[in-house]
């Protein structure tokens, strides 16, 4: 009665579990339940809260349209939102546990400066509710979401303030980073021309003043009034041809003139900092960051987390029976 060949029906039962994975979660999800991390509900109502917010973030700065444009994954953008503010919440059940284990609490008086702080950067109390009314969040809402806030730096900064780091570790993670690591201090003149670089290069070259070469001369608004003084930095923080030849430089030596896009660069380094005790300091703070990072991916992998809203497509493999498939084969062949 149904003549259907066996091709078309492996594809019907491969369609047909692939919209079975994509429709429902292989557990049903217990009512009004979004996720359960080790045991510990979050709501489906908190998730719609904190979506909404975010939503009318973006909407406000991007307009209506972002919510409906497709991104990389091929979801609009509104589902892709939502599945990352589950997302962090999750994360944020899982660091709010931990800080539990660890007797981590926040206070209302903490919560009360924080809010002062906020008020105050924002222009009072007036701009503070109209930023509140505009992404659709309550007093009450507000007061909860900062004390998350400070739960999660406080539970950084307590892992950061406790980790035992030793100096061979620290030494290992200099020897292995080094070139990525250097700091340097130099000043700078930006001139828009080849020609006039050179004529400033000179004159550096004979003796000249470079603060007074640099405020007379640099187009770089910024720190020409300090002298060209670009202050302390590490690679990544300017043009790559920039850094190539300024992290060559020794303690005092001058640049040859350095060509970016936006002109051309008369660089003196003035302090250079590439060994282990000069960069102690700065490599506690560093690594203790990374190990925190770690610590925080490892309490994600170790947790019991079931997630009933977010979409994860899967495939399946269909075992077809091969026998019944070459006998279709040799009747065509016939």
């Amino acid at each position: 009665m149904f003549n259907i060949k066996k091709k078309n029906l492996a594809l019907v039962v491969v369609m047909l579990v692939l919209a079975m994975v994509v429709n429902g979660c292989t557990k049903k999800a217990p009512e009004g339940v979004a996720a359960i991390v080790n045991k510990e509900e979050i709501k489906k109502e908190s998730l719609d809260k904190e979506y909404a917010i975010y939503k009318n973030l973006y909407i406000n700065q991007l307009g209506e349209d972002v919510l409906e444009q497709v991104g990389p994954s091929g979801k609009v953008f509104k589902e892709e939102l939502k599945d990352e503010v589950l997302t962090k919440l999750i994360l944020e059940k899982v660091i709010f546990q931990d800080a539990k284990k660890e007797k981590i609490e926040v206070t209302d008086e903490e919560i009360d400066q924080t809010i002062e702080t906020m008020k105050e950067s924002m222009g009072g109390q007036e701009q503070l509710d109209e930023f509140l009314e505009s992404v659709g969040m309550d007093e009450e809402y507000f007061r909860e979401n900062t004390r998350r806030d400070i739960l999660v730096q406080k539970h950084k900064a307590n892992f950061v303030e406790n980790f035992d780091l030793k100096d061979k570790e620290a030494e290992e993670f200099f020897n292995e980073n080094k070139d990525k690591l250097i700091i340097i201090k130099a000043k700078h003149i930006l001139v828009e021309t080849e020609e006039k670089g050179k004529e400033i290069l000179e004159a550096l070259k004979n003796g000249g003043d470079f603060k007074k070469l640099a405020m007379e001369n640099s187009q770089d608004a910024n720190t020409s009034i300090v002298g060209g003084d670009l202050g302390y930095f590490s690679r990544g923080h300017n043009p790559e041809e920039f850094d190539k030849v300024v992290f060559d430089l020794e303690e005092g030596q001058l640049s040859p003139l350095i060509k970016t896009e936006i002109g051309f660069h008369i660089v003196e380094v003035e302090e250079r900092k590439d060994t282990f005790e000069a960069l102690k300091p700065e490599l506690s703070g560093l690594i203790k960051e990374n190990k925190y990072e770690e610590h925080i991916k490892k309490l994600e992998a170790d947790a019991d987390v079931e997630d009933f809203v977010t979409v994860k497509e899967e495939k399946k493999n269909i075992d077809i029976d091969e026998k019944e498939g070459k006998e279709d084969k040799d009747k065509k062949d016939k």
